[in-house]
């Protein structure tokens, strides 16, 4: 997307069928659409309620940058190992950017996270939890790109499988991590980044090919090249406008990275120990599953306490002061399965190229259609999916249900990214 505004797309399953009950049987919703009458919507617990549509997109608030520095220390002594996990080291590095039993960061069954290693649990609304949490989504069967509403269609049935997904946006902090890893000469292995707790370890379609050092040098025109190899490089590359990033850490450390290519987002996953999630498996968190809900958590008119969005974007009698929040500010627009942030505060990446969805979709992904270079797709370059509102956009982006794009290369104030993990 381009700083001159995002035009919505409609999403892929729009298109085509007719509204009906989604998986858990409930009836379709009738109503007057997003903004406007009661919508009859699935409950917590799967029944059917009356609802109220959204809102009008006003009464937003002013945000500041949240409060919150980094903590000194750093990864530690520790070996490295050909598998990307240490045991019982104080630290250290691995090649898939683990380790086991070391100090600092969040542990996920044991394994630390690099990206939080010597970091404070500083994020969340109390500024009191690790930024690398990371939570169950238990999978089950929806309909994609559905909320019953404005985007009635039917069409695209999805089955996804038990995942995990980070709790938080990657902040600021987290980046500052893997900036330094790859200036030190951390690069990913060939194939990597993959679902493998998927299809014996086929992934996604049976078929997801992974990481290429192709694309370490993938042309990036009109931006700034990718993978700089220096710290101050690094610092140039993601000085976008409106940027959360500075050269040196301070209060921003817990605020979501900005102004990331979506290459890099790959490998920062893919160093953290896990992935980015499919377009199907954010699009599955980020509804409630079969609960198809309108917005992550639930149908309740967007308000500030809800999410971090613009009050208006159009009025010239508006102006927003709304700018980027500590990830997880507004717990109260958490997710179904915990997350927080998946409507508003930044726009999201997702692994899928753009274009219609795969039908049926069994733990699928779109990985062949028209993505700018190798090793997914060829020219003719093509706009990608791009998930969640954000702080500078008004209600209207934040559905569960919506699909938004950018490209690639984009590096906006706007575009932030989470990973996904082995469950």
């Amino acid at each position: 997307m381009n700083q001159d505004g995002a035009a919505p797309i409609g999403s892929a399953g729009s298109a085509g069928g007719e509204a009906g009950p989604p998986p858990n049987d409930a009836a379709g919703a009738e109503g007057q659409g997003p903004f406007g009458g009661p919508i009859p919507i699935v409950g917590e617990a799967g029944e059917l309620y009356t609802g109220e549509g959204g809102g009008d997109g006003t009464g937003g608030d002013e945000r500041s940058p949240g409060e919150g520095s980094p903590g000194e220390g750093s990864p530690g002594e520790g070996g490295t190992a050909e598998a990307g996990v240490t045991e019982g080291g104080e630290g250290g590095t691995a090649e898939a950017g683990v380790t086991e039993g070391g100090e600092g960061g969040a542990t996920e069954a044991g394994v630390a996270l690099a990206s939080c290693i010597g970091l404070p649990e500083n994020c969340g609304p109390n500024a009191d939890e690790s930024c690398c949490t990371s939570l169950l989504v238990t999978g089950g069967t929806f309909y994609r790109d559905y909320d019953g509403t404005g985007l009635p269609s039917v069409a695209a049935l999805a089955t996804i499988s038990d995942f995990k997904l980070d709790k938080y946006e990657v902040t600021v902090g987290r980046f500052r991590q893997f900036v330094s890893a790859w200036a030190s000469g951390w690069r990913p292995a060939e194939g990597s980044g993959k679902h493998t707790h998927l299809n014996n370890g086929a992934g996604l379609n049976a078929s997801e090919i992974g990481w290429s050092a192709a694309w370490e040098s993938a042309p990036m025109s009109p931006t700034k090249p990718l993978f700089p190899s220096t710290v101050a490089a690094w610092n140039d590359t993601l000085a976008c406008y409106g940027t959360t990033w500075t050269p040196a850490a301070g209060p921003n450390e817990t605020l979501p990275v900005t102004c990331t290519a979506f290459e890099e987002t790959y490998a920062f996953c893919i160093w953290d120990g896990g992935f980015l999630p499919s377009e199907a498996e954010w699009n599955y968190a980020a509804s409630g599953g079969a609960e198809q809900r309108i917005y992550p958590w639930g149908s309740q008119t967007p308000t500030d306490a809800l999410a971090v969005y613009a009050p208006c974007m159009v009025d010239p009698s508006c102006v927003s002061t709304v700018t980027q929040t500590r990830v997880g500010s507004d717990p109260a627009g958490n997710g179904k399965y915990g997350q927080a942030d998946l409507a508003g505060n930044m726009m999201e990446r997702v692994l899928d190229g753009r274009g219609p969805p795969v039908n049926p979709c069994v733990d699928c992904a779109l990985l062949g259609y028209e993505f700018p270079y190798p090793p997914f797709f060829s020219a003719p370059v093509s706009p990608v999916p791009v998930r969640g509102g954000s702080y500078n956009y008004d209600a209207s982006y934040l559905f569960s249900a919506a699909e938004w794009v950018g490209y690639p290369w984009d590096r906006d104030s706007y575009l932030g990214f989470r990973c996904a993990r082995s469950p």
